[in-house]
């Protein structure tokens, strides 16, 4: 219920499913800066995340542009 919306990850079900099951766990939807996804991964145990609309839209306006971090820390 969090793709698109980038407010950040569901960290709590990231978290339960991540405890619950014995594979990788790849959080997705929800992603509106690179702070969230090291939150995924450092408070949810994910394995990984992914990430659309952080990259495309860009400004108050949300104007689409491709956009990449220039410096990604986890």
């Amino acid at each position: 219920d969090r793709d698109g919306m980038m407010k950040g990850y569901d960290l709590a079900l990231i978290k339960q499913v991540s405890q619950s099951v014995n594979i990788p766990i790849i959080a997705s939807g929800g992603a509106g800066k690179i702070e969230d996804m090291s939150l995924a991964i450092s408070e949810g145990g994910a394995s990984a995340v992914a990430a659309g609309s952080l990259f495309v839209f860009y400004g108050k306006q949300k104007g689409v542009l491709i956009n990449y971090p220039t410096d990604v820390t986890f």
